[in-house]
């Protein structure tokens, strides 16, 4: 099923997921917080509200539940793993000549 994590939209299009300036952004009441936060500063600016807050968003997301790594059902359905000679080759193989 999954659980929703929510972000704040930032003012140049990127997303804060789960927290921002060490806000949580879980609940619905840790967003009125982030709210009050984000009004709070828009005065300490000097900014009307609806100005300064006109450049953030809400957003969410649906995170899938977690699937341990060895559950080969679930990591590829019933084709079953790859073949032995279909794999890449190793993380470590592509990284060796970028470390020597």
């Amino acid at each position: 099923m999954g659980l929703t994590e929510w972000g704040l939209v930032l003012p140049d299009g990127t997303v804060a997921w789960g927290s921002y300036k060490g806000h949580s952004l879980a609940t619905p009441a840790d967003r009125a917080r982030m709210f009050l936060v984000l009004s709070q500063t828009a005065a300490d600016l000097s900014f009307p509200d609806e100005v300064f807050l006109r450049h953030y968003e809400w957003t969410s997301r649906t995170v899938a539940d977690p699937v341990p790594l060895t559950d080969l059902q679930a990591l590829c359905g019933d084709t079953g793993p790859p073949e032995e000679e279909s794999l890449p080759s190793p993380i470590s193989d592509s990284l060796e000549g970028l470390l020597s």
